[in-house]
C-alpha cells in the first residue's frame, strides 16, 4: 500500500482546501484563461506543451489573432503558420495544429469536438491536451495530468518516493502523457518533501524543504497519482479547480529545490546549440526568409553561421540528410530551383 492510498477523506478534505486557497492567492490572469472559445483553449495547450509559460504569452495573442478560428488556420499556408510560430519551438506542433485546423474545418464544420474521445483523433492531439480543451473550454470534469498537477501531488502524497519520480522516462509517462519531444529544460516537475495534506506553508517563505526522502520505493507512476486526481477533481467547477493546482505546482516548482535531477532516470536534454535540431530550426527561418534556396547556398549560408559560432562545418551530405528529412516530415519541398517551404 503507498502513501498516497492511505491518505483518510479528511486528509483529501483538507488538501482540496489548501490547493484551493493557495491557487486563490497565486492565481496567474493568463490571456487565454479569459475565454472559453474551444478553438483559442486548444490553441494555447497546443502551444504550452513542454513550453514555459512566458514564452506562449509572447506568442499566443498574435497567433490567435491571425487565425482565429479553426478554418483561418486550416486555410493558411504552411509559410504563414511556421512564420507566425517562430520562437515557440518544435515546429512540428505547428504542421499538427494545421492538420487538426484542417479536420475540424472538413471533418467538423468548423466545431471543436466537445468529447475527449472525438479530440484524441485530432493530429497532434494527445491525452493531456484533450482533458485540457474538456476542461477548460467545457468545464468538464477530466484526469488533466500536467506537469505543475504533477508537483502538487507528488508533494502532498509520495514523500517517500518523488525522488525517484522521473516525468521523462517511459516508466511515469503512463496512459495521460501527450506524445510530444523530450522536456525542455527547466520544465521537469520539483517534488521535494513537504508538508503533508492540510498542512499549511508558511506564506511568507513559501513550503521548507524537509530532510532528504525515503528513496527506496521506486519511480511513482501516473497510475497512482490518477486516483488522487479523481477523488480530489471538483466536478462543479474542475476549470478553477485545475488553475489552483496549475498556479500552486508553479509556486511550488519555483520554491523548492528540483529532487528529480538526483533521480536514477533522470537525463538532461542534450544541448540544443550546434546539434541537429538547432540546424533544423536555422534552414527553416533560412527558408522562410529567403523563400527558396538550393542545397548548396544553404550549405554555404549555414556553414558562415557555424564559423560566427565557431563550430565546424556541415558536409553537403550531412546537410541533404537533414533537408531530406525535413521534406519527409512535411516542412520542405524540393522544387526546379531548390527548396522552398511546402505550400
Amino acid at each position: 500500500m503507498t502513501q498516497a492510498t492511505c491518505a483518510t477523506e479528511e486528509a483529501l478534505v483538507a488538501f482540496c482546501a489548501l490547493v484551493r486557497a493557495e491557487g486563490a492567492r497565486l492565481y496567474r490572469d493568463l490571456p487565454w484563461r479569459n475565454t472559453r472559445d474551444p478553438w483559442l483553449v486548444l490553441l494555447s495547450e497546443v502551444m504550452l506543451q513542454q513550453t514555459q509559460v512566458s514564452r506562449v504569452l509572447r506568442h499566443w495573442s498574435r497567433f490567435s489573432a491571425a487565425f482565429p478560428t479553426a478554418e483561418a488556420l486550416a486555410a493558411a499556408s504552411t509559410t504563414d503558420v511556421l512564420s507566425f510560430w517562430q520562437g515557440l519551438g518544435y515546429n512540428r506542433r505547428a504542421l499538427a495544429l494545421k492538420r487538426a485546423a484542417e479536420r475540424i474545418a472538413y471533418d467538423h464544420k468548423g466545431t471543436i469536438p466537445a468529447t475527449r474521445d472525438t479530440l484524441l483523433t485530432l493530429p497532434g492531439v494527445g491525452p493531456a491536451t484533450a482533458s485540457g480543451v474538456c476542461i477548460f473550454a467545457f468545464n468538464e470534469p477530466q484526469v488533466y495530468l500536467e506537469t505543475n498537477v504533477r508537483a502538487v501531488f507528488l508533494h502532498h502524497f509520495f514523500t517517500e518516493s518523488a525522488l525517484l519520480f522521473d516525468p521523462s522516462g517511459s516508466s511515469t509517462a503512463g496512459p495521460t502523457a501527450d506524445p510530444q519531444p523530450a522536456q525542455t529544460p527547466g520544465s521537469q516537475p520539483d517534488a521535494k518533501r513537504g508538508p503533508t495534506p492540510g498542512s499549511q506553508p508558511d506564506a511568507e517563505r513559501g513550503p521548507v524543504p524537509d530532510s532528504q526522502p525515503d528513496a527506496t520505493r521506486g519511480p511513482v507512476h501516473d497510475r497512482e497519482i490518477i486516483p488522487l486526481i479523481e477523488a480530489t477533481c471538483d466536478r462543479v467547477d474542475p476549470r478553477g479547480w485545475y488553475y489552483a493546482l496549475l498556479d500552486y505546482g508553479n509556486h511550488l516548482k519555483k520554491t523548492l529545490p528540483n529532487p528529480s535531477r538526483a533521480s536514477k532516470h533522470h537525463t538532461r536534454q542534450s544541448r540544443f546549440e550546434g546539434s541537429v535540431r538547432q540546424k533544423r530550426a536555422w534552414l527553416l527561418r533560412e527558408l522562410l526568409a529567403l523563400g527558396e534556396a538550393t542545397t548548396e547556398e544553404l550549405c554555404v549560408s549555414l556553414n558562415r553561421a557555424e564559423h560566427r559560432a565557431s563550430r565546424p562545418d556541415l558536409s553537403l551530405e550531412e546537410l541533404q540528410a537533414i533537408l531530406t528529412a525535413l521534406a519527409s516530415e512535411g516542412f520542405i519541398v524540393e522544387q526546379a530551383k531548390g527548396w522552398t517551404i511546402r505550400g
